[in-house]
């Protein structure tokens, strides 16, 4: 039964829709300065923010039957045993801190030259660079600060500051410096960063990722992140060089340990040849069996026999 109570309360159970929006209107002026504040919090960020760049490359590794050493492992036994070389071996191989050593000396990264500007720093890399820096000892260096005009240039280590100009290069106790004067247009300044070797080869180790392209196949994928796109494509054409060049070395090693072996090996049975020799002859000619066309004929074969061991 309905009562005027329960009218009452009908009344103030209803949702008064015109009331609500009322009272999210009052505060729009907020919810737009907050749209406002964080699309330009992601301008700023994504404008200013260092992008990391991501170098990929492929390499094929060729079947062991196709080496030009494996000649010499056809026929050696037991004595020289490599067996299929895998894939996960020449992954090894490439990570070798030699060969991020190699690299690191190749392409100077331990040097690390920055552009400063109004509000980050960029990494330069090659040509970009307008001066080159040449240090004397691998030691690491002092933060070194570069401001290069048109005129002249300021150099600043510490609390020192030194003005110079284009016309000769800078040389100190640490390094030589030579500006392009060409290149210099506008005034730039510079931000010039030198780390160990040690420090250097560990943080190019991390910057690389190295990984088996499938599990049956026969590819690597070479995989460099970085904040410049053609220092990534140089550290990694560096570093296929530098694992070439390591892998001729590792096997001319074996060519070289394997031809000693074997003229050691032929030059020892060519005395054991004339001493038997000597020592048949010697007998044949105490017990008058001595036969002088046989004998020549027999020498004659172990002649054509030794050139054939030789050849």
């Amino acid at each position: 039964m309905n009562t005027p109570e329960n009218f009452l309360n009908q009344d103030n159970n209803s949702f008064d829709i015109v009331k609500e929006i009322r009272y999210y209107l009052f505060f729009w002026p907020w919810f737009l300065v907050s749209v406002l504040v964080f699309s330009f919090g992601a301008y700023f960020h994504l404008r200013y923010a260092n992008i990391i760049y991501k170098t990929s490359a492929t390499l094929q590794v060729k079947d062991a039957s196709s080496d030009p050493s494996s000649f010499l492992t056809k026929s050696s036994g037991s004595l020289i045993d490599f067996g299929r070389v895998k894939i996960d071996n020449f992954i090894t191989q490439l990570n070798a801190k030699t060969n991020f050593a190699g690299v690191v000396d190749r392409l100077d990264l331990q040097t690390q030259i920055y552009s400063i500007g109004r509000v980050k720093q960029k990494l330069l890399f090659g040509d970009d660079i307008p001066f080159k820096i040449v240090f004397k000892t691998l030691l690491p260096h002092g933060e070194i600060r570069l401001v290069l005009k048109p005129s002249e240039g300021l150099l600043q280590l510490g609390d020192q500051t030194t003005s110079f100009d284009f016309s000769l290069p800078l040389e100190t106790d640490e390094f030589v410096l030579t500006v392009n004067a060409v290149k210099i247009k506008i005034p730039q300044e510079f931000l010039i960063n030198r780390s160990s070797r040690d420090m250097a080869t560990v943080s190019l180790s991390k910057s690389v990722a190295i990984s088996a392209g499938s599990k049956t196949g026969d590819n690597m994928d070479l995989t460099v992140q970085g904040d410049n796109i053609q220092r990534n494509e140089s550290i990694i054409n560096t570093l296929i060089e530098v694992s070439h060049q390591q892998q001729k070395i590792n096997k001319q090693e074996i060519f070289d340990l394997t031809i000693d072996f074997i003229n050691n090996r032929l030059s020892s049975i060519k005395t054991e040849i004339d001493t038997l020799t000597l020592q048949t002859t010697g007998f044949k000619s105490e017990n008058l069996i001595f036969s002088p066309d046989l004998q020549t004929a027999e020498a004659l074969t172990n002649i054509y026999t030794i050139d054939e061991q030789q050849f």
